[in-house]
């Protein structure tokens, strides 16, 4: 409901200063980082596991995550891989 209530805002003022000139808004293009979990809270996690005591499966899950996490990180996700860019690299 919150992104909801922002993109109708953005909406709005994007429509109204466009006038009767078409317009073209892309809804899901939102950088990878979006829907991870940062790597420093993944990392915390695992020493903890770790710490715990927790079965290796889970570790070598939870190791597997951070490591995918981490190859997807960039200096400016804003630019970065996304989309169907994204969709090319990682077709599964």
């Amino acid at each position: 409901d919150r992104v909801k209530e922002l993109q109708t805002g953005d909406f709005q003022g994007i429509l109204e200063v466009m006038g009767p000139r078409p317009v073209i808004i892309r809804l899901l293009d939102a950088p990878l980082h979006e829907f991870l979990p940062p790597y420093e809270t993944l990392l915390t996690e695992l020493l903890g596991m770790r710490h715990t005591g927790a079965p290796q499966a889970d570790l070598d899950d939870k190791e597997r995550f951070l490591h995918l996490v981490d190859s997807h990180r960039e200096s400016n996700p804003m630019l970065g891989h996304r989309g169907c860019r994204l969709g090319l690299s990682f077709p599964a």
